[in-house]
């Protein structure tokens, strides 16, 4: 048994049979067939010397025109036996310059030490023998880089699968025709796939084993054919092991290499026994378990006690990605910063469910610091998230109004008022089919978020600036009212940032009567009294 980093440079990533010469050089002939079927030729070399040993590395194919062939029987048997015990996996013996055919006391000491012996005619010269080597390996090499390419995709498939781990297992056992075992000894959880093999489970036991220093192990034995790697996913130890009674396919230290890293990102962050907890913990609220018993078993999947305080922190950019792939950066970002399975990508903003313990106060400081625009609930028991939820959401509004990002910013306003005004200004958009709607509604988001300017509104939005054009001219006939007045893009903007911050906790907008807009506009004037700067 061997240990060494799977680096992949300890066995070769391709190889070259015989057959693979044969195949482009047909007029080659097997004198003496060789004691392994299929086995690799690492390279082809020419030498005439009486002993070329010294010069050798083992898996050659030796090509010969007999120049110093010995000329006894013994001497010749010997010549061949050194060949033999250098590893050479074959001769090529070419005809014709000094001899008409392979002379028989060569082909009886090649058949006495099972060495290949191949009959090279005049038509093949040796260089020709040399340049097919040359292409069997290059395309030997461009077809494994190929086969590794589909393997990597096929693991990375896997891992976004409901079960990652065990997809992912199953993916390298399909890929490597061999039995796979992914052990977690501290979280007590293993996923295999194959048949049970024994050099496996020893393996996993040595490279687990307190005390020892080995990143992996190597195993080639007879029965018994092993790769296993020791993985440190935060902190804790898990080994990858794959193994076959026969040998294993080239590259496979590369092969497990790559599941490694991706079985470390998917395991690395929460286990997956804690997702899986967390998965069953949502799918049970979904079917109507009480908020009672969600708590408990989001308690039990974070590791967290039942009477945890939590706060809501809901998260948008400063600036509007202008791209989607600059939306998807920000998330990444905010998702390293939070550090919470507890987080909801709702459109253009971040909700995240943290747990006071966690110093989500520190985390907002930290976002609002980098010129997000955050909002952060008060601290509150499980039962009162959604209230928090509204809350955060209000306060993120808040700062986007106020344009001073933290998670300072109180309410600006009464929330019956705001979504009343919300309600009076943006109704008849409203009342547009669901996609329409949406279509009309992110236009005139963008549109004021870029000081009215067509151009740059139709790069952000990925359309045609007529396309912009159209949808506004659309918005201004429902509203009734001219978008170039600067009243009406204050109202729209603001009823768009409530809007937003109030939509999810209602099914639906109604539209309300003249009566009551009349109201809504009196209580706004109220609050414009009270808070100049809305003026």
């Amino acid at each position: 048994m061997s240990a060494q980093r799977l680096d992949g440079s300890s066995s070769p990533g391709h190889v070259v049979a015989l057959e693979d010469l044969v195949r482009s050089l047909p007029d080659l002939r097997i004198l003496v067939p060789g004691p392994v079927p299929h086995q690799p030729i690492r390279w082809v070399h020419v030498s005439e010397l009486t002993d070329p040993t010294p010069y050798l590395r083992g898996q050659e194919l030796l090509l010969s025109a007999g120049v110093h062939l010995p000329k006894s029987a013994t001497a010749t048997e010997e010549y061949v036996a050194r060949l033999t015990r250098a590893g050479v996996i074959g001769l090529g013996f070419g005809v014709d310059p000094v001899y008409r055919k392979v002379p028989p006391r060569l082909v009886a000491a090649c058949r006495a030490n099972r060495l290949l012996l191949v009959e090279v005619p005049p038509s093949v010269p040796f260089v020709a023998i040399s340049e097919a080597h040359v292409r069997a390996l290059e395309e030997a090499r461009v077809t494994a880089a190929e086969s590794s390419a589909r393997a990597q995709r096929t693991i990375v498939r896997a891992a976004a699968r409901p079960d990652p781990l065990q997809a992912v297992v199953s993916a390298v056992s399909s890929h490597l025709r061999a039995s796979t075992v992914l052990e977690d000894p501290q979280e007590g959880s293993r996923w295999s796939t194959g048949p049970a093999v024994p050099a496996v489970e020893q393996a996993i036991s040595q490279l687990l084993a307190k005390g020892q220093e080995r990143l992996s192990i190597r195993v080639h034995e007879p029965g018994g054919h092993v790769v296993a790697q020791l993985l440190d996913v935060g902190a804790r130890p898990m080994v990858l092991a794959v193994g076959s009674p026969a040998p294993l396919p080239p590259g496979t230290g590369n092969l497990v290499n790559i599941a490694a890293s991706v079985v470390s990102l998917v395991a690395g962050h929460v286990s997956t026994a804690r997702l899986g907890a967390l998965a069953e913990a949502v799918t049970r609220a979904a079917t109507g378990s009480d908020q009672a018993s969600l708590e408990g078993s989001v308690a039990q999947a974070l590791r967290r006690g039942t009477g945890e305080r939590w706060r809501v922190l809901a998260c948008a950019p400063g600036r509007g990605p202008t791209r989607a792939d600059d939306l998807q950066r920000w998330r990444d970002h905010v998702a390293v910063s939070v550090r919470t399975v507890l987080r909801l990508d709702d459109g253009d903003s971040v909700v995240a469910l943290i747990p006071e313990r966690a110093a989500p106060e520190r985390i907002a400081k930290d976002l609002a610091s980098g010129s997000d625009v955050v909002g952060l609930s008060d601290p509150c028991p499980w039962q009162d998230l959604p209230a928090a939820t509204r809350q955060a959401r209000r306060r993120l509004a808040a700062a986007r109004v106020e344009g001073a990002p933290g998670p300072r910013v109180r309410d600006l306003i009464d929330r019956e008022a705001a979504e009343g005004f919300a309600e009076a200004v943006l109704g008849p958009v409203l009342d547009r089919p669901e996609h329409e709607a949406a279509a009309l509604l992110a236009t005139a988001r963008a549109w004021l978020a870029h000081g009215g300017n067509w151009d740059r509104t139709a790069a952000a939005l990925g359309v045609h600036r007529n396309t912009v054009r159209n949808r506004l001219a659309k918005v201004a006939a429902l509203v009734g009212r001219d978008l170039q007045e600067p009243r009406l893009r204050v109202d729209l903007w603001l009823a768009l940032e409530w809007y937003d911050a109030a939509g999810e906790e209602s099914a639906g907008w109604a539209i309300l009567g003249s009566n009551s807009i009349a109201r809504v506009a009196a209580i706004l004037d109220r609050r414009r009294q009270q808070a100049p700067d809305l003026r």
